[in-house]
């Protein structure tokens, strides 16, 4: 019972991403104007460079399609596993990383409630590199949203940015 109390907490904070994308507006104005807003500041100070990120990682398949499937399918088995070593290991430092976990969640979740911000692949114009790096079985059978053009975008408007920080 003692482990439960002590991962209770990890457990709702995985939890709350979807939970924010549940309360979030189904009008993807609000976000695409503050993401829109976001890259006219990145082109102004230089650093708007995804778009041409993401067309070089998706032309560099054995990288993009292991890059994928780590990112479905590995976040969630890393933050626990490290957590669950953090716990065996360290049991002293345990509540520090646990809580470490949970804050920036909260951050991420707190954010995203304030000032909801389209992730920048909305604005790809029709190349959707989350389709294109994790492949659009794995992210279908995995039921996730896919975005970049147009009625995808509410769908793509309301997920948080933020994922488990691991």
């Amino acid at each position: 019972m003692r482990v439960v109390r002590q991962f209770w907490a990890v457990a709702a904070a995985f939890a709350l991403c979807p939970v924010a994308a549940a309360l979030a507006s189904a009008d993807p104005s609000g976000p695409l104007l503050r993401l829109g807003a976001l890259v006219q500041l990145e082109r102004s100070l230089g650093l708007y460079f995804e778009p041409a990120l993401w067309r070089w990682f998706a032309s560099e398949h054995a990288l993009s399609g292991v890059a994928g499937a780590l990112y479905v399918w590995g976040h969630l088995p890393a933050t626990v596993g490290a957590l669950v070593w953090a716990r065996l290991e360290r049991p002293r430092r345990f509540p520090l990383a646990r809580d470490a976990f949970v804050v920036t969640q909260l951050v991420v979740v707190a954010g995203y409630l304030v000032a909801p911000t389209a992730p920048p692949r909305a604005r790809l114009q029709g190349f959707d590199p989350w389709l294109d790096v994790v492949g659009g079985t794995v992210a279908a059978g995995a039921g996730l949203r896919r975005g970049g053009h147009g009625s995808d975008d509410v769908d793509v408007a309301r997920e948080p940015m933020g994922r488990a920080a691991p």
